[in-house]
């Protein structure tokens, strides 16, 4: 084993976490489509029809006033079911990490690494190259401040996925600086 170890090398490159384009396009497709959810689930939790035309001052002043007399668990529990739902509806993620590699998988020395155990995990194959995904604190999306803010950057009482941590950016091509605050914040958990 040593002999074969000190003739052929294992090595990892940046080639190892590259997508083909097409497969690419079709990820940055189904997590911009979780965008809308959004507003979708804000509609559901405040009562208000999709095709009602509500300007989006008083839909605030809505989800504020939902949220101060039930509290944010429910609006937590159904942003994250529906983002896992529509994450993992058509399968895309999934087949990314095995299809979706530009280096096919016996030359894809990170591929080998996390699908043998041997370091890391498919976790940490998936955030590098696809996406981090929600981020939670004991359990919930990143809670609100007084003011209504998950981050002084964000609008009051604004509860799209990205405001509540869902983090649809990748190690790979950075990520955004309030989305590596929550990656941090839900890293110190524990």
């Amino acid at each position: 084993m040593y002999f074969v170890m000190q003739m052929h090398g294992f090595t990892c490159g940046v080639d190892d976490l590259l997508i083909t384009e097409g497969k690419d396009s079709e990820r940055i497709a189904e997590l911009e489509s979780c965008e809308i959810i959004g507003d979708k689930v804000l509609r559901e939790f405040i009562g208000v029809t999709e095709k009602a035309n509500i300007d989006p001052m008083t839909m605030q002043l809505n989800v504020e006033k939902k949220i101060r007399s039930n509290g944010e668990a429910y609006l937590d529990m159904q942003m994250i079911s529906h983002l896992n739902e529509e994450t993992g509806k058509k399968a895309v993620l999934q087949k990314l990490l095995s299809e979706g590699i530009l280096k096919p998988s016996g030359k894809n020395w990170i591929s080998l690494m996390t699908t043998s155990g041997a370091k890391g995990s498919m976790v940490n194959f998936q955030q590098i190259s696809s996406y981090l995904g929600q981020q939670t604190l004991e359990g919930k999306r990143v809670p609100c401040m007084v003011s209504g803010k998950t981050l002084p950057c964000f609008p009051s009482w604004d509860c799209s996925p990205r405001a509540g941590g869902f983090i649809i950016d990748r190690f790979l091509t950075a990520l955004r600086p309030q989305e590596y605050y929550f990656h941090c914040m839900a890293g110190r958990e524990g």
